[in-house]
């Protein structure tokens, strides 16, 4: 196990944010992601349209995918 100082809790919340998502739920709103990783809908909101900038995440209307 790492030191916790060496431990990025961000990246860590931005793949899970990634791991919501499985070939059963492809496709999921804001709440959706938010309500699977544990996190406000705010700080969700910010990891996918982050995600969708960066090019691994795609929105269409109200549903996110990756």
């Amino acid at each position: 196990m790492i030191n916790s100082k060496d431990f990025v809790e961000s990246l860590d919340k931005g793949l899970a944010i990634i791991e919501a998502f499985d070939t059963a739920a492809s496709r999921l709103t804001l709440s959706e992601v938010a309500a699977r990783v544990g996190i406000t809908r705010a700080a969700a909101r910010r990891f996918l349209l982050t995600l969708t900038e960066l090019g691994y995440a795609r929105m269409d209307e109200r549903h996110f995918s990756l």
